[in-house]
């Protein structure tokens, strides 16, 4: 009930004066920060972009404040992830799209590539991005539409998303040369949350997570017993945190491999549905692929 009553709240408050802040420009709002490091690559400086979700923020969790309101009312266009990624925000983002322009960049990827799940039947994983194939796909999707939305830079664009394809494809190439130097026996990639499906079936690793799809969940003491069970009957010596989830219960994983008789050891953190700081490794989306692709290898071998 409580989250009914929030989503009809943000859909009357933006529903409230959606004129754009700034007459005569129209900017674009993104979700996360994956959405925005794309639409920075095919747009430049040319347009305004905001992220609302930077580093470390997870969108499981993520409930808009009343300035990202503020954004989301003055935006042109707005990008989100879709899939509900961005939870009961999804409804409300929907809705908006009767008065404004927005796009769900999943929408790019044909339903016969998404990754169905049992854990929510009839839905299917939003952790697109972690697959490159899956996010140049994305990235065609959104140059098409922002081409229609910005007509004045449709050569940009063009220009733009030609390039940023080819660097795509070579940070493809690059994962899968790290992958495959782990031996066939060790390509065992378990997680504190299960965003890495879509990366364990791109690049040939098997996917094992603490918590589900979405980091809502709790753990019980089930599942640590369980991960600990599979972390040692098949000798996997490394469990991989995650930078936006906290890594508690990974802790408690691993003192419950050690009481088994079972070393295991938090091979480094991944960035999984949240980039980065600016600057720093993991701070674009191909500088977190190659981020994760470098440790879980170095990790695994």
């Amino acid at each position: 009930m409580k989250l009914k009553f929030l989503v009809m709240a943000i859909t009357a408050v933006l529903f409230t004066s959606c004129a754009p802040a700034k007459q005569g420009k129209k900017n674009i709002v993104c979700t996360t920060s994956m959405i925005g490091d794309m639409v920075g690559n095919l747009l430049g400086d040319s347009v305004e972009v905001v992220s609302l979700m930077g580093a470390g923020v997870d969108p499981h969790l993520y409930k808009p404040t009343s300035k990202d309101l503020s954004t989301l009312k003055g935006a042109g266009v707005i990008l989100f992830n879709g899939l509900h990624l961005e939870g009961k925000t999804q409804e409300a983002l929907e809705k908006l799209g009767v008065k404004k322009s927005v796009y769900a960049v999943a929408e790019g990827i044909p339903e016969s590539m998404l990754r169905q799940t049992s854990e929510f039947k009839g839905n299917f994983d939003p952790h697109i991005w972690l697959d490159v194939d899956n996010w140049i796909l994305c990235t065609k999707y959104v140059a098409n539409q922002l081409e229609k939305e910005f007509p004045e830079h449709s050569s940009l664009i063009k220009e733009n998303k030609e390039r940023y394809l080819l660097e795509l494809v070579e940070t493809d190439s690059l994962v899968q040369d790290y992958i495959s130097q782990i031996p066939f026996k060790s390509r065992y990639l378990v997680t504190a949350h299960d965003a890495f499906g879509y990366f364990g079936r791109a690049y040939g690793l098997k996917v094992k997570s603490l918590l589900g799809l979405s980091t809502l969940a709790e753990v019980g003491i089930k599942d640590v017993m369980d991960l600990s069970d599979f972390l040692k009957s098949n000798d996997i010596k490394s469990i991989f945190a995650e930078t936006m989830v906290s890594n508690r219960s990974i802790k408690k994983v691993i003192e419950t491999c050690e009481e088994k008789g079972h070393q295991v050891k938090i091979g480094a953190y991944l960035f999984s549905d949240a980039m980065g700081e600016p600057g720093k490794p993991g701070g674009t989306y191909i500088g977190m692929l190659i981020h994760n692709a470098q440790t879980i290898s170095e990790n695994l071998k």
